[in-house]
């Protein structure tokens, strides 16, 4: 089964989300969280992280995946420091067709 976690600030304004997908072999993938830019902060991708990860636990998941994209070196050091370790890291590309 599959979940969204949103999170609001002071003025009830959606400012993160995160998803997790509870797998078909028992295992957990969590989405890592996505926050506004004002909000881009070490501790708010942490309390992403941590409800994912509270979900996916609580489910009986043994083993979780956690999905990340483009993050910060600081954003990275959040999830090793909750026990997430790189397994794979892929760069990606864009190019603009706007060029002056």
């Amino acid at each position: 089964h599959d979940s969204i976690f949103l999170l609001f600030d002071n003025q009830e304004k959606i400012i993160g989300s995160t998803g997790t997908v509870i797998l078909e072999d028992g295992s957990g993938r969590i989405d890592a969280g996505g926050l506004v830019p004002e909000y881009r902060t070490p501790d708010l991708y942490r309390s992403l992280a941590l409800v994912a990860l509270d979900y996916v636990i609580k489910n009986g998941c043994k083993k979780v995946k956690l999905e990340s994209w483009g993050d910060y070196e600081s954003t990275i050091d959040v999830y090793k420091k909750l026990g997430f370790e790189i397994t794979i890291h892929e760069l990606g590309y864009r190019f603009n067709t706007e060029l002056s």
